[in-house]
């Protein structure tokens, strides 16, 4: 496996991801029990909330509440992959929500059981399907990489 090095230099709780993946994974049930479209909606929103300014996501706040309430000693780990893993859930939740609105609602449907599946795997098993493959699209992203043009010196002198 490809190892990652973290990209922000930042490290955070993995039992507060632990904790946001039970509301995920309660979401996705939720959802995939009552059919109602605005759970994954609200979810998407709040998780694309979390990537971008993780202190003031409500489920977040829960999240940080859950694990002063249950007194869990920090486990750190890389900010980097955790905020990929959330980018490719917010995807997800888009593609649930649009394919409920394409009328694609067995698609919409599997995408909630995936989510919900992966979601539980980092709950219940501090697995992270997305940390996971983390790794390997740094390394796409520095394969299609193009490098910058020389800085400095005359171009098309002779």
């Amino acid at each position: 496996m490809l190892q990652a090095c973290p990209i922000d230099n930042h490290r955070i709780d993995g039992n507060e991801a632990r904790l946001y993946a039970l509301f995920t994974t309660l979401a996705a049930a939720l959802y995939l029990v009552t059919g109602w479209v605005a759970v994954p909606l609200i979810m998407a929103l709040d998780m694309a909330w979390k990537v971008h300014a993780p202190f003031t996501s409500p489920l977040g706040y829960l999240s940080r509440c859950g694990i002063k309430a249950l007194k869990l000693a920090p486990a750190l780990q890389d900010r980097a992959p955790k905020r990929f893993a959330g980018r490719v859930g917010v995807g997800v939740l888009a593609h649930v929500v649009m394919f409920y609105f394409l009328g694609l609602h067995s698609l919409s449907l599997a995408a909630a059981a995936l989510l919900g599946v992966l979601a539980s795997l980092e709950c219940s098993l501090g697995f992270c399907a997305g940390c996971a493959m983390y790794p390997y699209a740094m390394a796409l992203k520095g394969a299609f990489r193009r490098s910058s043009p020389p800085t400095g010196g005359q171009q098309g002198a002779t």
